[in-house]
């Protein structure tokens, strides 16, 4: 299966705007009336109400295609929003999502991931593989630095190729689908002639401010495409400030 993440700028009323599109969504897709959120069935307009009301800064919910994620990592100044479709009833599923969400204020990013590989390729716990019946043996480990009794050893993971690194302001990650906004680029110290020239015509403009990146139609979700992947990351954060 798939996962779709997006970055926003932290703004206080983002999640706010961030509802509505999706709720606007679903009901285009004909599922407004199938969320839930902790397994109980509720309405998306007391959602909001909700949201408003109280001033939350997280939530999960669930429909009968996807399941929503949004939370405000306030140490990084942004705002994520992942969206895992748990039931693909149509060929680029993702589309309509990123034409609604890219266009609002305070858009920095988005790539599309397996759910399965990106998982893996970021758990840093052994419990987690223990958990699964899957070795870890060969796998590189360092220290967590904690103190005793607390110290444990991790799996390093800095070096995966498809590694997702919080920084403050956006999100290292890629995908063979991703959108960049200008203000991404600039955050990350690049512009998009670099870009372009580096990956040759993949890259399309969305509009003056958000560029669409494909290097494939399948997303990646194994080694086989280790070296597309490698290079697509060297280009976009080989100097990022």
């Amino acid at each position: 299966m798939q996962k779709l993440e997006f970055v926003f700028s932290l703004n206080s009323k983002k999640q706010i705007e961030i509802l509505k599109s999706l709720e606007s969504l679903l009901i285009r897709e004909d599922n407004i009336n199938s969320i839930s959120m902790y397994g109980e069935r509720i309405k998306f307009s007391s959602l909001l109400l909700d949201f408003k009301k109280f001033k939350r800064h997280k939530f999960n919910i669930e429909s009968e295609y996807f399941n929503f994620h949004l939370v405000e990592l306030v140490n990084y100044q942004q705002v994520s929003l992942k969206i895992k479709v748990k039931k693909i009833n149509r060929e680029r599923w993702w589309l309509e999502w990123v034409n609604e969400l890219v266009k609002l204020d305070g858009f920095l990013q988005a790539w599309l991931v397996d759910i399965e590989f990106d998982y893996w390729q970021n758990v840093t716990d052994p419990i987690e593989y223990s958990v699964k019946g899957k070795s870890y043996e060969g796998l590189p480990m360092l220290s967590n630095n904690l103190p005793a009794p607390l110290e444990q050893l991790e799996i390093d993971i800095s070096k995966n190729i498809g590694v997702r690194k919080l920084c403050v302001g956006y999100t290292e990650a890629i995908g063979s689908h991703m959108w960049l906004s200008n203000d991404f680029l600039q955050k990350i110290g690049k512009n998009i002639e670099d870009l372009k020239n580096a990956l040759e015509g993949c890259i399309e403009c969305i509009d003056s401010k958000v560029f669409y990146i494909h290097v494939g139609e399948e997303v990646f979700k194994d080694f086989s495409t280790e070296s597309k992947q490698k290079k697509l990351r060297d280009v976009i954060y080989s100097s990022a400030k």
